[in-house]
C-alpha cells in the first residue's frame, strides 16, 4: 500500500470515493497463515485471510487527550488506564451500572471535551478486535505502555476479558453481547454480571458499519420495554440500515459494505445449505467447485473472514441469526435463483486462531456467536460455508493506493486564509441495476445504497409519474429508492458529460407513485449536462436518516436518453475539523484523513517549507494532509468553491511528505472558482 500525503494551506480538504458505492469493512489486522495441524505455512495460493487481507488497513489516531479515532470507521473511542479513576480498565459494571455509572460519569464530566458518550453495540466493539494479536486482541492504539499509575494520556490499557457492548440476545434477551478481548470471541452474559466498559461516540468522519439490525429494548428480565432513554443498542441503532439487494442469479449483495454473497438452496447441490466441509475442503472443495463452475459469471469467490460473515448476522432475529435476504422462502427442493436458505450451526471464515491456529474462527447462524474454541477437532471438524466475492469492476475497486497532495496559496502571502478541497476516488465510475437491481419504475425501483453513489441509465418506454416542474407525464423516467442513514442536506444531481438530454429531477417520499414531494424536491435546469447548456437538474433536499425516498430521473416534455445520476449523502458534505483530525498540518505532523474522504476546514498560516512544481514558490504557507485511500481509481481533490477565500495551489505527492514525487498530473493552480467567483481555486 502506497500513502498520499496531502498538503494544504487555508482551505477546505474534501476526499471521498466518487461513486459512494459501499463502506469497506475494517481488515481483521491476520497477517499470517496456517495449516489445519497449527503450523506456519507460507500464504501465497492458500486463499487464507493471512494472504488476501480483505478489507481497509486498521487506522487510527490518538488525539492526546484520552481518545483514539478509528480512521475507517470514524468511531472515537475512549481510551483506559491503569491509574484506578473512571477509566481504569480493571473497573468492573453489570450491564446496567456501564450505562448508569461509566458512560454517565463520562458525560456528566464532558469528557475530552463530549458529553455524547454511549455503551457501543457488539459490531462496533468487535471491530477493534485485531486478529493478528493476543491478550489483549488489539491494535496497539488500545495496547500501549500500559502500567500501574498510567493514565489515559500516557498509556492505552485493554482487560484481556469479557467487555459489555449495547446489544441483547434476541433469543435470551435477559442476556447481553459482549466481546471477549482475551482472543476476539463474541459471546453473551448476564446482565447481572460484571465486566470491564469502553465508551465510544460518533464523529463526522468515517464510513459507517452495517448496524446490528436490532430495534427491541429489553428490560433485566427480558421483558419488552419502550426504547426511549434506554441507551441500547434498540434505541440508538448506531451504523447503516442493513440493506440488501438479491441479484436473481443465486447471489445477494450487500448494499453497505459492497460484498457479494454466495445465496444457499436446499436442492442437494453445491449450494446446500446442508453441506458440510472440513476447513481445508471449505477452499478446496466448495470455493474451488464454484470457481470451477464461474458461478453467477464470476470465478473470483473466496471463504469470508471473520469481520466479513459476522456483518451479516442481524441481532433483531435469531433461528437464523440473519435478514431475510438470506431467510426466505427456503424449503425442500428450492434452488438458490428461488429461495434463500441458512443453516443452523457454525459457518467458517478463512481467519485462523492466534492462540490455537489448528482452530479457525466460525459464525454460529443458530444465534450469533463467534468463536474458535467450540468445535471439537478444530480445523478438521466439519461446519457449513457461505462463499463471498468482492463487487466487480463495474461496482467497486477496491486496491488500495496511497501518496501525499499538497496546498497551498499562488502568491506569498501568509494571511490566515480559509478553502475547500475536493478529493473523490473513482472506485465505481458507475453502478448499474446490475448490482442494484430493480426496472426503475415505481413497482420495482432500483435499491440504492445508503451511502449514496454514481449511476447511470437510460430512459425509455411510457411515462406514469410527473413532477411539479417541468415534466407533463409526457416522457419516460427511472425511479430509485434510497434510504440514507444520515440526516441532514443530500446533494441529488444530473449534472456533467453523462448526462445527454434534458432532465426533471424530483423526490419523493413513500409511498413512490402518490408519496408528496419533498419540499424544493423539483428541479429542471441547474446545471449543464453534455451539451453545455442548462439542461441538467441538480437538487439539495433535506433527508431523514432511516426513512425511504423515491429519486426519479424524468425528462423535460418528453425528453428522454442517457444520465448519469449522483447521490452525495449529508454525512459527505459534513465538515470535518482538525479538532477532529489532529496533526498540524507540516510534514512531520501532517493532518490524517479517513480512506473513504471526508470534507475538512483549514487555515493557512505561518512560514513555508514545501512548494509544488506549479503556480507555488515556497514563499507561502502550506497545510499537509495525509490520506491512503482504501480503492484504486481517479480520485479529484479540490478547493473549489465558496468555502476558500485566496488563490490556492493544490498537489500531491508519494510518501514522504518532504522529498517524495509529485503524481502525475498532481499540481494545479487554477481550476475552478473561489469565494471570489474568480477561477482561484485548484
Amino acid at each position: 500500500m502506497r500513502t498520499l500525503v496531502a498538503c494544504l494551506l487555508g482551505i477546505v480538504l474534501l476526499l471521498g470515493p466518487g461513486s459512494g458505492w459501499a463502506c469497506q469493512l475494517p481488515g481483521t489486522g491476520q497477517t499470517t497463515c496456517w495449516d489445519s495441524s497449527g503450523n506456519v505455512i507460507p500464504c501465497a495460493g492458500t486463499g487464507q485471510d493471512g494472504e488476501l487481507r480483505k478489507g481497509a488497513p486498521l487506522a487510527y489516531v490518538d488525539h492526546g487527550d484520552g481518545t483514539v479515532t478509528d480512521v475507517n470507521t470514524g468511531l472515537m473511542w475512549e481510551k483506559l488506564s491503569h491509574d484506578g479513576s473512571v477509566h481504569d480498565d480493571h473497573n468492573k459494571y453489570t450491564w446496567a451500572t456501564a450505562l448508569a455509572g461509566h458512560v454517565a460519569t463520562l458525560n456528566n464530566t464532558n469528557f475530552a471535551g463530549h458529553n455524547d458518550w454511549r455503551l457501543p453495540n457488539v459490531r462496533e466493539l468487535l471491530s477493534i478486535v485485531t486478529y493478528q494479536n493476543l491478550l489483549p486482541t488489539v491494535a496497539p492504539a488500545f495496547d500501549n505502555h500500559c502500567s500501574s499509575g498510567c493514565s489515559v494520556t500516557t498509556c492505552s490499557c485493554t482487560f484481556s476479558g469479557d467487555t459489555w457492548t449495547s446489544t441483547f440476545e434476541a433469543a435470551s434477551p435477559s442476556n447481553q453481547w459482549f466481546v471477549d478481548f482475551q482472543d476476539g470471541q463474541v459471546g453473551t452474559g448476564l446482565e447481572g454480571g460484571t465486566g470491564p466498559v469502553r465508551a465510544v461516540r460518533d464523529t463526522s468522519i468515517g464510513c459507517p458499519l452495517p448496524a446490528t439490525g436490532q430495534t427491541t429494548c429489553w428490560d433485566s428480565s427480558g421483558n419488552v420495554i419502550p426504547c426511549a432513554g434506554t441507551g441500547e443498542d434498540g434505541e440508538r441503532r448506531g451504523g447503516a440500515p442493513l440493506a440488501y439487494a438479491d441479484n436473481g442469479n443465486g447471489t445477494v449483495t450487500d448494499l453497505n459494505t459492497g460484498l457479494v454473497w454466495e445465496k444457499l438452496s436446499d436442492d442437494g447441490t453445491v449450494h446446500d445449505k446442508d453441506n458440510l466441509y472440513t476447513w481445508a475442503n471449505a477452499f478446496t472443495g466448495h470455493v474451488a467447485a464454484l470457481n470451477a463452475l464461474n458461478f453467477a459469471g464470476h470465478n473470483d469467490w473466496r471463504l469470508p473472514n471473520v469481520r466479513e460473515l459476522q456483518s451479516i448476522v442481524n441481532y433483531q432475529t435469531f433461528n437464523p441469526i440473519v435478514s431475510s435476504a438470506f431467510n426466505t422462502n427456503c424449503a425442500p427442493g428450492c434452488q438458490a435463483t428461488t429461495c434463500s436458505c441458512t443453516g443452523l450451526g457454525d459457518y467458517w471464515s478463512s481467519t485462523s486462531s492466534v492462540s490455537d491456529p489448528w482452530n479457525a474462527w466460525y459464525v454460529s447462524f443458530r444465534y450469533g456467536d463467534v468463536d474458535a474454541f467450540g468445535r471439537s477437532g478444530g480445523k478438521s471438524s466439519a461446519a457449513f460455508v457461505r462463499a463471498v466475492r468482492d463487487a466487480s469492476a463495474s461496482s467497486t475497486t477496491t486496491t488500495s493506493t496511497s501518496s501525499t497532495t499538497t496546498t497551498r496559496p499562488s502568491t506569498t502571502s501568509s494571511a490566515t486564509t480559509s478553502t475547500t478541497t475536493s478529493t473523490t476516488t473513482s472506485t465505481a465510475n458507475s453502478t448499474t441495476s446490475t448490482t442494484t437491481p430493480g426496472s426503475g419504475t415505481c413497482p420495482s425501483p432500483i435499491v440504492i445504497p445508503a451511502g449514496g453513489g454514481t449511476f447511470g441509465g437510460t430512459t425509455s418506454g411510457g411515462s406514469t409519474q410527473a413532477g411539479t416542474c417541468g415534466s407533463t407525464g409526457s416522457a419516460p423516467e427511472r425511479v430509485y429508492q434510497w434510504t440514507p442513514n444520515v440526516s441532514g442536506t443530500a446533494t441529488i444531481q444530473t449534472c456533467g458529460a453523462g448526462t445527454n438530454f434534458d432532465t426533471v429531477l424530483y423526490i419523493r417520499n413513500s409511498p413512490c407513485a402518490t408519496g408528496s414531494e419533498l419540499p424544493g424536491g423539483c428541479n429542471d435546469d441547474a446545471c449543464t449536462n453534455s451539451t453545455g447548456l442548462f439542461r441538467a437538474s441538480r437538487l439539495t433536499p433535506t433527508v431523514t436518516a432511516g426513512q425511504t425516498y423515491f429519486i426519479i430521473v424524468d425528462g423535460y416534455s418528453t425528453s428522454s436518453g442517457s444520465f448519469t445520476l449522483s447521490v452525495t449523502p449529508p454525512s459527505a458534505s459534513t465538515t470535518t475539523t482538525t479538532t477532529t483530525l489532529p496533526g498540524s498540518g507540516a510534514c512531520s505532523s501532517p493532518i490524517p484523513i479517513p480512506a473513504g474522504g471526508g470534507t475538512f476546514t483549514g487555515t493557512t498560516s505561518g512560514s513555508s517549507t514545501l512548494a509544488g512544481s506549479c503556480g507555488s514558490t515556497g514563499g507561502a504557507p502550506e497545510r499537509v494532509y495525509q490520506w491512503t485511500p482504501n480503492a484504486s481509481g481517479t480520485a479529484t481533490i479540490q478547493t473549489c468553491g465558496a468555502g476558500t477565500n485566496f488563490d490556492t495551489v493544490l498537489y500531491i505527492r508519494n510518501s514522504p511528505c518532504a522529498t517524495g514525487s509529485e503524481l502525475p498530473g498532481g499540481c494545479n493552480d487554477d481550476a475552478c472558482t473561489n469565494s471570489t467567483g474568480l477561477f482561484r481555486a485548484s
